[in-house]
């Protein structure tokens, strides 16, 4: 059964958090004319407590209301269904392994379309290795918090007003357009994931391949990135 609380707190993540995360970012876009300057660590701080204090907050509400955590997704059921989110999740995060192998190997000159690819990121990349390691943490937490929220929570509040394959497909629909703020190419291949992710939790019935699937991508591509930028002479020492 639906609550008032439930309710501010889907407003609050799938609503509210995207569009003050949409000004940030295009406050960040626009006054980062030096890349050394722009304020991407107390950024990536800030997101991550607003993040767990999200998620505690779910969390929380979950407990008071005694509901099953299976609900959530955060049961752990081995069947065949785990056993194929898990395959699937760890071939995926070989394949984003092998391409950041291949990125170090790369001349920077080979490196020139992918460089382009991440010129709407560009606020958001770590520059030092400073950063880095934050960007980590922020990955680490995205996968818990993200699927947590965006997978979990979501798809059960909108099970509660539609069928399971509306809800899902409406959760993957708004995570999506949650990350618009990085154009619409970025928002769209942010929704494919989001699918991937979706699929893997109602084939499992859990979060936890999603949860590290979700963490390794975000890591491993930010990884890259920082790669990509290092090659082209591009970080801030």
């Amino acid at each position: 059964m639906l609550t008032f609380l439930d309710h501010a707190q889907v407003a609050v993540f799938a609503l509210l958090f995207p569009a003050v995360g949409f000004v940030l970012y295009r406050h960040t876009a626009s006054g980062s004319a030096r890349l050394d300057r722009s304020p991407r660590l107390p950024r990536y701080v800030s997101t991550m407590g607003a993040q767990w204090l999200l998620a505690g907050s779910a969390l929380t509400l979950w407990a008071v209301f005694e509901r099953p955590w299976s609900d959530l997704g955060l049961a752990l059921d081995p069947g065949t269904g785990l056993v194929i989110a898990v395959g699937v999740a760890l071939a995926a995060i070989g394949l984003l392994f092998e391409q950041l192998r291949r990125v170090r190997r790369a001349s920077a000159e080979h490196l020139s379309d992918l460089r382009r690819q991440l010129r709407s990121l560009e606020p958001l990349l770590p520059r030092n290795r400073r950063e880095l390691r934050a960007f980590d943490a922020l990955s680490l937490t995205a996968g818990f918090v993200e699927e947590l929220l965006w997978r979990g929570y979501l798809i059960w509040y909108l099970q509660q007003l539609a069928p399971l394959w509306l809800a899902a497909g409406g959760s993957v629909l708004l995570f999506g357009l949650a990350h618009a703020y990085q154009g619409p190419a970025a928002a769209a291949k942010t929704g494919a994931v989001a699918a991937v992710l979706t699929a893997l939790y109602l084939i499992s019935g859990t979060l936890w391949p999603s949860i590290a699937l979700h963490a390794a991508i975000d890591m491993l591509q930010g990884r890259t990135a920082y790669e990509v930028l290092r090659k082209r002479g591009e970080l801030v020492v």
